[in-house]
Formats: structure tokens, sequence, C-alpha cells
């Protein structure tokens, strides 16, 4: 795992890598199965990167995003959530973070803040923070609605009460890659699921709707 996180850092020498024969290396070989696996995920890539303004470059990392690092962040998604699930099931309290791009746009939103997080009030039966809502809490886990910036705080303050804490996180790939490694090094058991597309003004320019594979979150949290 160590592995997988230090060569998704450098962008370049993952594009090195992408050129060479599929057992030049470890990484090479790791590349060329997850391009076979997952090259479905990530088409335009491209388009969208040579898309990206010079200025956007330099305030949202996230956006530059490679094609190689999209496979070994998927991949390391899927070897924590294997690693870490007993743990996240044995927690006194488990809590998942949902993203404000879930929400149907179309209307205004009536969730609210209760306590430490905003809380779905479930006002369309269509929308997927409801949704994943449902599965969530009928697996025991409180979902709430992330405020972008306080959960280096909201974990802090939740191990201070419940001693120990589950975080699901669901975000685009990118986000919920650095989001779980937070968790990681505060030393929180955490599993992660990806949207089902960046759709966000961040990467949209305006807000799109998007979604996430509600029968995957199912599996991830079933008791």
């Amino acid at each position: 795992m160590e592995h997988i996180r230090k060569q998704s850092r450098n962008r370049r020498k993952l594009r090195q890598s992408a050129g060479r024969a599929p057992d030049a290396s470890e990484t090479d070989f790791i590349l060329n199965r997850c391009n076979e696996a997952l090259r479905k995920y990530t088409t335009d890539l491209e388009a969208h990167l040579g898309s990206v303004s010079h200025r956007l470059h330099l305030t949202e990392s996230e956006l530059r995003t490679s094609r190689e690092q999209y496979y070994l962040y998927m991949l390391e998604i899927e070897l924590e959530n294997r690693m870490n699930r007993q743990a996240f099931v044995d927690t006194n309290y488990r809590i998942a973070l949902l993203p404000y791009c879930l929400k149907e746009s179309h209307l205004k939103c009536k969730a609210s803040r209760d306590g430490i997080e905003v809380e779905c009030k479930a006002c369309l039966k269509t929308c997927y923070i409801k949704k994943s809502s449902d599965i969530l809490r009928k697996n025991s886990v409180d979902p709430y609605i992330l405020s972008r910036g306080r959960v280096r705080k909201l974990l802090e303050d939740l191990v201070l009460e419940h001693g120990s804490v589950g975080v699901l996180g669901m975000a685009c790939i990118a986000e919920l890659i650095a989001g779980m490694r937070l968790c990681i090094k505060a030393g929180l058991p955490v599993l992660g699921i990806p949207l089902d597309a960046n759709r966000c003004p961040r990467w949209m320019g305006t807000m799109h709707e998007t979604s996430v594979d509600l029968q995957a979150l199912e599996r991830l949290v079933d008791n």
C-alpha cells in the first residue's frame, strides 16, 4: 500500500511508466493491469486535462489528476476498503460524510445542521443523499452532508466523544483519496466509495447532478 501511495504522488514518473513494457517494473505491471480493467472509467480524461486553465492548474490540484493517478487511487480505495471494513464495523460510532453534489440541484435542499454536521431531511425520495442515508442508517452509520474544510476538527470531536470512530467517505476519486488518507493518518478505520462521475462546478463550471452506486454502498456497509 505504501508503494502505491508513494508512486501516485509523482505524476511525471507515472506517465513515463505508462509508456514502458508491462513487466519493466512493479509499477509498470500494476498500471498495465489497471488500464485493462479501469480505462472505461477514465474516458475523455485527456480532453478534460487540456481544458483546465493555467490558473486552476495552480489553485486546484485535484483537477490535474492524471489517468495513471486515477488508476492507483482506485486501487488504493479498493484495498483500503478490504483491509479496514471489519475495523470500521467494530468501532463505537460510525459516520458517513456525503457531498452536496449528490442532492437534487433543482430544488431547495431542506437539510439542516444537527449538532456536528448537516443532516438530510429526506425531502425528496429521488435524491441520492436521501437514498444513501436510508442505506447507511439501516446499517447503523450516521450520514451527514460534509461542510468542506471542517473534517479534521469534526473527527477530533467525534473521537473525544465516542472513543473509537469509523468513517465512510463519498466523493469524486481525487477528493476521496485525500480524505481517506487524512483518516488513515489520524488512525481511524476508513472506507470510501467514489461517485459515479465528477460533475460539481469545480470540474464542470456549473452544478450538474451526480450519483453513486447504491448497491455497492450497501455491500460495503452491510453488517
